[in-house]
C-alpha cells in the first residue's frame, strides 16, 4: 500500500509536468499571434484610419506584456527558461516602440519601418520557436516519466496483488493446520479421560465420577 502511495505520487506529479509544459507551449503560440497581430493592426489603422483596427492594436498592446508575465511565473523554476523570456522581453519592447511609432513623419519612410518591423517579428519568431523546442524536448521527457512512473505502478499493484494473495493463502494453511492440530489434541483428550475413567471404573472407583 505505501509503495502504491508512492507510485501514485510519482504519476501525478509526471502527469502534471505534461500538462504544464503543453501549457507553457500553447501560451508561446498564443504571444506570437498577439504580437503578430498588434503589428497587422497598426498597419491596418495607417492605411484604413479604421478605429476598429486602432482598437485592436491597444488590446493586444495590453495582451501581450500580460501573457509574457504567465509564462515567466509558470517557468519560474527554470533559470534557463527565466534568462530566455528576458531576451523575448526586449525584442517584444523594442518590437512595440517601433510599431508605436509607423507612419510618424520626421524619420524612415512608412516602408523602411514596415521592413524593419517584419524583421523584428521574424527574430521574435525565431526566439519563440527556439523555446518552443526546448519546451517540446522536455514534454517528452515528462511524457517518458509518466510512461515510467505507469508501469512502476502496475508492477507495484500486480506484486502487491500476488503477495496479498499468497499471504492469504499462506495465513489460511496456517489457520487450517492449527485448527487440525487443535482437533487432534482434543480427541487425544477426550481418549485420555475416556481411558482414565473406565480404569477408575475397574479399579471401583466409579463412585467419584
Amino acid at each position: 500500500g505505501g509503495l502504491s502511495l508512492v507510485g501514485i505520487g510519482n504519476l501525478a506529479e509526471a502527469a502534471q509536468g505534461v500538462v504544464h509544459t503543453q501549457v507553457v507551449i500553447d501560451r508561446l503560440q498564443t504571444l506570437l499571434t498577439e504580437d503578430e497581430e498588434e503589428s497587422m493592426a497598426m498597419r491596418s489603422f495607417l492605411l484604413t484610419n479604421d478605429s476598429a483596427e486602432l482598437q485592436s492594436f491597444q488590446k493586444a498592446r495590453q495582451v501581450v506584456p500580460a501573457q509574457l508575465q504567465e509564462l515567466k511565473e509558470l517557468t519560474s523554476d527554470n533559470p534557463v527558461r527565466q534568462s530566455d523570456f528576458v531576451k523575448l522581453e526586449e525584442m517584444l519592447n523594442r518590437h512595440v516602440a517601433l510599431v508605436e511609432r509607423l507612419g510618424q513623419s520626421g524619420g524612415p519612410s512608412l516602408g523602411q519601418q514596415v521592413e524593419e518591423s517584419n524583421k523584428l517579428i521574424d527574430q521574435i519568431r525565431v526566439q519563440i520557436i527556439s523555446i518552443q523546442a526546448d519546451e517540446r524536448l522536455l514534454l517528452l521527457k515528462h511524457a517518458a516519466n509518466t510512461e515510467q512512473s505507469s508501469t512502476v505502478l502496475k508492477w507495484i499493484i500486480s506484486t502487491g496483488s500476488v503477495v496479498g494473495i499468497l499471504v492469504i493463502l499462506g495465513s489460511a494453511f496456517h489457520i487450517n493446520r492449527e485448527m487440525a492440530a487443535r482437533q487432534r489434541t482434543q480427541r487425544e483428550l477426550d481418549r485420555f479421560f475416556t481411558l482414565t475413567s473406565d480404569m477408575f471404573c475397574i479399579a471401583g472407583f466409579d463412585g467419584y465420577f
